[in-house]
């Protein structure tokens, strides 16, 4: 026997299973009622996945949408995603990837629920202020494993998390643990808490993992468990609740894993199972959340669909996603859902995707032909026509037949052409279908006439016969309309007719000829009896007034130049609204409204905001609002304003393309419109205009189009651009974006924007399809911009974000700046009186450096002048003297001997002197040139040692070159580092009497350290710092010697090395000897060879001649030395010399002698010329001269002149010309080769200079 308490059970039981089933089988016959007619639209859907499948949705207090996943959160401001993770090198970022919960609290702030961690978003700084368990502080603590936030009424804010119920106080950031049944106060056994949510008693409802659901009483903080009572009808306990939520009536849901839903009724005070699910399917037994939106439908989301279900009828339906339908469901199981501030709701998905329902959307029931349903839906082909009955129904006309459709059923019936049956439709191409006011039904075909409908349910047909003038005029009735006199009109491509029911026949109506232009015919689109009893004719021939009683026709049509005609002649739609006014829609000049006093038209198309020009329907709503149909979707158009708004595809139409003329208006106020896909229905009222205007927020700042965030370096935001009021740049910083958001996210893509710079542009600057306001090159200054949004209906927000922005001037135009100027001013003013007074001095003083330079440049002349002077006598001098001593060794004593090598050497002393004081002269002032080369410095070192043997004869000296014969070139003029060493080993030479001079050298670091190292009587101490200064002297004591010379060889020599970018250092120990270091680099490319190239050379062929010469006579110089080595002194005349002429040219009669004597020594005949005239004329009449020795400067033709005249008839290797001259800069060297020669010698010339070159030359030509 049952007790009573058993019998109430299973009475509780029996209802809820009664009410489930009753609620299955009323969803099961509506699968097509309001809740059926959802559109969502996909978020960003390839972004998006970035942060995996989505646990948690909220808005903050700013407007922005947050997406918490499985791999990260994201922020959505209707455009794009900005995307959060977790990283241990940035301080500030979210504690851990894993988001399972978000929500804004009463406060304003933002909370975020991880795997690890409580998280609170900062706007200001864009970053995450992390809150973790004080007594659990490791990665795995489930405590700080949260799975869900919630605030109560009161306040208090609540965590479900992997280690049970916890409360937690923001302000002090305090814990406390509520532990629940058979659990204890610790965190050991975990206990997940899912879901939270507050009943209206004051109770807090617990959805946990294994307690079922359960109530925490704020008053006693006792638990109540349920869990005994989510049993399903099979008996089965689920206690893995995942979701619990109390609706706006107080009735408690709850959502478990795979129990599918239950709900406890207030009045019976228990659970009962509910089912949302007709298939009982699997994913749908695992329910994942709830939401409520604002029209009192539950919303739950499973593992399969979403559920609407009515909180009041409990009625259902299921959105699951379907590939083929583009705007169902983005994925199957809906982890997430959210409604916003403005009624909009979200829906999360596993694995990725958010939608977002679209309320404007979801305003439009879409009907097309469905092939898997084709009894119960239209026919294909798209809607041409349409009539609203009088019982509600609709007739609509496709191309495969004619359909009668009832709105409230939504079922379809069929009718189409048999061929068989002779009383069937006469085609199935439906131009136009009228129920005339006896409820007969008209109906157009396409070159099938006009089908009138009997009462029996056949059709009488009417078609043209050519020889009846009562019959139908046309085979296409387009337009079938009923006058106000019952009379039903008809209008077809050859004109308008009118039928006549007593005799069943037909009247016609046609134009005047002078009234058209070509045939008569009307191609009639459109028919319409305004409330004046005119009929107006649409055709595409024009607009035409037709006078039924006197069949006079009255054209209106486009007139080129009159913007107040018929904006195009070929009209397909014909409307008289509420207020009598004429509407006509044209195909290619948008909608025309008349004028009837003036018979004229203004007109509306695409330069006033419609979307198309085509208007190919016109309907009025209840409120007088225009609907407009067009190849580009449906229009609003508020004719006493003249605003608009637009749908297409994107906000939920099934097409776009509206191409005939079939609007009507239901009698509950909705309308129809057809299109290729079909026909839509929609109640305007459910497009209200969204009157709510939209925040706007700055969103991002760009300097040259690169964004700028407050955390770079020198960055001039101090914290996001969004939390911005100020914002500071420099003045090169002169290109500057600010992009805008308006957070209204219905049709965000159509949110519109405006911005003013004031103190820059004069009025707001209106955008259309960009968001971004960009400025460069602003002055210094201050200004304010503002910027204001518009949602997709044309609401402007209120109040417009201002930012204010200052642009600091250029440096030399800052404050500090212009404090210098002042201060730098004041300084010059104060400087005036003394540089007024110190002028007079100044004046002087420049005079004298004016006299100072021109001295300089005198002296500078007079060296060069003086030194060619003395070379001149010198060379006589020398060259007499050394004639003398090898003319007359046998005859002269030894004194007398003497006394000719002291003039010799004393001549070459002063030849020396003057080189080294020009040189100095252009050491000093820095005009000296290198000639870089490779230079063998093996070869070089015993060149001088040759040339400088015979000053150690007498002297038990022994001269050493130590060089490698392999030693690495160095990179030099050879030139002057053979002066160098000359004066070196030179001067080792003069003051070592007895014992060693060693030449040697090593590598070190790609460098040379050369030595020259002797035996000699050494330096003091005290002068080895000065020795390399000019002029320097030194006194030994009475048994020191000074040497002769000017004292400027030293100091010439450590210019000279560090030109070579080298350096010379010297250590010596007095008595026993010094030793000079040389330090030079090395050759770094191996096979570089260089000549010498002359200053001040332009002309490329020259410098490719000379360098080539140089070559050439360096390579020879090579070749020929240890010829002259071996000679040294003891030179050997040519076996052939007696037959070898030689012209000596020069103004000088002793240097002319002496060079005579010279070349006498070796037996060469000797010409003579006193000029380069003479000389050229020894030549013209002489064949026999093999060699000339040329003076550079002489009077009249210079040497250089006389030798290019020479090479105009001879070649280098037919007649050399060696140059001898006094002057010894490298200009002279350089020209004397460009004018032809083919060597150079300097006065005074010596025997072994001269000599073996004459003899080197002069075997090029012989063996040529």
């Amino acid at each position: 026997m049952l007790t009573q308490s058993t019998t109430l059970i299973l009475r509780c039981v029996f209802i809820g299973l009664l009410s489930g089933f009753a609620a299955l089988v009323h969803c099961a016959n509506d699968d097509s009622g309001p809740l059926a007619n959802l559109s969502f639209e996909h978020i960003l859907p390839d972004s998006i996945q970035q942060i995996g499948y989505i646990n948690g949705i909220a808005q903050d207090a700013a407007g922005f949408i947050w997406f918490g996943g499985s791999n990260g959160l994201a922020r959505f401001d209707g455009y794009r995603l900005k995307i959060y993770r977790h990283s241990e090198q940035k301080p500030g970022t979210i504690s851990h990837n894993v988001i399972n919960s978000l929500i804004l609290d009463t406060r304003g702030d933002l909370w975020i629920a991880t795997e690890h961690g409580l998280n609170r978003y900062r706007p200001q700084h864009d970053d995450f202020e992390s809150f973790f368990h004080p007594n659990e502080r490791n990665s795995n603590s489930s405590s700080d494993d949260i799975r869900t936030i919630f605030e109560d009424s009161r306040g208090s804010f609540w965590l479900g998390t992997r280690g049970g119920l916890i409360s937690f106080d923001r302000d002090n950031y305090a814990y406390i643990r509520y532990p629940l049944r058979g659990v204890g106060n610790d965190s050991s056994n975990d206990e997940i808490v899912w879901s939270l949510h507050e009943d209206e008693t004051g109770g807090l409802w617990v959805a946990t993992n294994r307690q079922g659901v359960c109530r925490l009483d704020y008053s006693n903080h006792t638990f109540e468990y349920f869990d005994e009572q989510l049993r399903d009808a099979n008996g089965e306990m689920h206690r893995d609740v995942r979701r619990v939520f109390v609706d706006s009536l107080g009735v408690v849901w709850v959502g478990t894993y795979g129990g599918g839903v239950f709900r406890r009724d207030t009045a019976m005070g228990r659970f009962t199972p509910f089912s949302h699910d007709s298939d009982a399917s699997e994913p749908s037994l695992t329910v994942w959340d709830f939401a409520e939106d604002a029209n009192d439908h539950l919303l739950i989301g499973d593992g399969g669909a979403l559920t609407l279900v009515d909180l009041k009828t409990l009625e259902y339906h299921r959105h699951s996603h379907k590939k083929s339908v583009e705007r169902s469901p983005g994925n199957f199981a809906v982890t997430s859902l959210f409604i916003d501030r403005s009624g909009e709701v979200w829906a999360g998905f596993f694995p990725s995707g958010v939608d977002r329902i679209d309320r404007k959307a979801t305003a439009f029931e879409n009907f097309e032909h469905a092939p898997k349903n084709p009894d119960n839906s239209i026919t294909d082909g798209g809607v041409i026509a349409s009539e609203l009955q009088s019982n509600g129904k609709l007739w609509i006309g496709t191309a495969y037949g004619l359909n009668e459709f009832d709105p409230t059923t939504r079922q379809f019936q069929h009718f189409r052409h048999n061929p068989d049956i002779s009383t069937s439709i006469s085609g199935d191409t439906i131009l136009s279908v009228l129920e005339d006011n006896n409820k007969a039904l008209w109906v157009g075909v396409w070159s099938g006439g006009l089908n009138k409908r009997l009462p029996n349910g056949n059709f009488k047909n009417y078609t043209q016969v050519p020889e009846k003038s009562d019959s139908l005029l046309g085979k296409e009735p387009w337009a079938l309309m009923q006058d106000h006199t019952g009379q039903i009109w008809i209008g077809t491509e050859a004109g308008v007719n009118r039928y006549n029911p007593e005799k069943d026949n037909f009247e016609r109506f046609l134009p005047r000829q002078d009234q058209m232009e070509g045939d008569l015919l009307l191609y009639t689109r459109a028919l319409l009896e305004d409330n004046n009893g005119r009929i107006w004719v649409g055709s595409s021939r024009g607009l035409f007034e037709l006078n039924p009683e006197s069949h006079r026709f009255h054209r209106h049509q486009h007139t080129e130049g009159d913007p107040r005609s018929l904006s195009n002649d070929f009209v397909i739609a014909l409307f008289q609204d509420s207020k009598q006014r004429i509407w006509v829609g044209t195909h290619g000049g948008g909608l025309n409204q008349f004028d009837p006093s003036t018979g004229k038209f203004n007109t509306f198309g695409t330069e006033q905001g419609l979307p198309d020009n085509v208007i190919s329907g016109i309907i009025e709503d209840n409120n007088g609002v225009l609907w407009l149909s067009s190849q580009q979707g449906l229009s609003q158009f508020d004719p006493d304003t003249g605003h608009v708004r637009h749908f297409d595809k994107k906000h939920g139409l099934s097409g776009n393309l509206f191409n005939r003329n079939t609007p009507q208006k239901l009698s509950d106020g909705r309308l129809f419109f057809g299109n290729t896909k079909g026909f839509v229905l929609f109640d305007p009222e459910k497009l209200k205009i969204d009157s709510k205007p939209p925040p706007v927020y700055i969103t991002e700042f760009r300097i040259f189009n690169k964004p700028i965030d407050y955390r770079q370096e020198d960055s001039p935001l101090t914290q996001t651009i969004e939390t911005t009021e100020h914002v500071t740049v420099a003045h090169q910083d002169n290109m500057i974006s600010f992009e805008f958001t308006a957070l209204s996210y219905s049709s965000a893509s159509e949110n519109r924007y405006a911005y003013w710079l004031k103190g820059f542009d004069n009025d707001w600057v209106q955008l259309q399809n960009s968001r971004t306001a960009t400025y460069t090159n602003l002055d210094t200054g201050n200004y304010e911009l503002q910027v204001k949004a518009a949602n997709a209906d044309g609401v402007w927000s209120g109040k417009p974000r201002v930012l204010k922005l200052t642009v600091l001037p250029p440096l030399w135009l800052s404050t500090w700046a212009i404090a210098g100027y002042l201060l730098l001013s004041a300084a010059v003013i104060a400087l005036l009186y003394r540089f007024f007074i110190n002028r007079r001095a100044y004046l002087r003083e420049r005079v004298a450096n004016r006299r100072l330079k021109t001295l300089d440049k005198i002296k500078d002349e007079f060296l060069a002048n003086t030194s060619h002077e003395l070379r001149a006598p010198l060379n006589g001098m020398i060259g007499l003297a050394e004639a003398l001593i090898a003319d007359n060794a046998s005859e002269l004593n030894n004194a007398t001997l003497q006394k000719l090598h002291t003039i010799a050497t004393s001549g070459r002393r002063l030849s020396n002197l003057i080189s080294d004081i020009l040189d100095y002269s252009k050491l000093a002032n820095r005009r000296l040139e290198l000639h870089l080369q490779s230079v063998d410095l093996y070869l070089l070192c015993q060149s001088v040692i040759n040339q400088l043997e015979p000053l150690a004869q007498g002297k038990p000296l022994t001269i050493v070159n130590a060089l490698s014969v392999h030693m690495p070139h160095v990179e030099g003029d050879e030139y002057r580092l053979q002066q160098v060493l000359i004066n070196l080993i030179g001067n080792a030479i003069k003051y070592t009497s007895e014992g060693f001079i060693t030449i040697s050298a090593e590598i070190r670091n790609q460098r040379v350290r050369l030595s020259v190292e002797d035996s000699g009587v050494g330096i003091v101490e005290e002068d080895l710092e000065s020795i390399f200064m000019p002029f320097h002297k030194t006194d030994k004591g009475d048994d020191w010697v000074q040497p002769a010379g000017s004292g400027l060889g030293l100091t010439v020599c450590k210019k000279l090395i560090e030109l070579h970018q080298g350096k010379i250092s010297v250590t010596s120990v007095f008595g026993k000897g010094s030793e000079f270091v040389i330090d030079l680099p090395l050759v770094q490319d191996k096979s570089k060879v260089s000549a010498p190239r002359p200053k001040g050379i332009t002309n490329p062929l020259i410098k490719e001649k000379i360098t080539q010469s140089l070559s050439e006579a360096t390579q020879t110089i090579y070749d020929q030395r240890h010829m002259v080595e071996a000679s040294k002194l003891n030179l050997i005349p040519p076996s052939n010399a007696q037959q070898l002429t030689v012209l000596i040219v020069d103004d000088d009669t002793v240097n002319r002698t002496v060079l005579a004597g010279i070349v006498s020594l070796h037996n060469y005949q000797v010409i003579e010329a006193a000029s380069g005239s003479d000389a050229l004329t020894e030549l013209e009449k002489n064949s026999s001269i093999n060699l000339v020795l040329l003076d550079v400067i002489m009077p009249g033709l210079s040497g250089l002149e006389t030798c290019k005249k020479i090479r105009e008839r001879y070649s280098a290797q037919q007649l050399p010309v060696i140059f001898i001259s006094a002057n010894a800069q490298d200009k002279d060297l350089a020209d004397a080769y460009q004018a032809g020669g083919s060597d150079f010698l300097l006065k005074p010339v010596s025997r072994a200079q001269l000599l073996p070159k004459i003899a080197v030359h002069l075997s090029y030509v012989t063996n040529s």
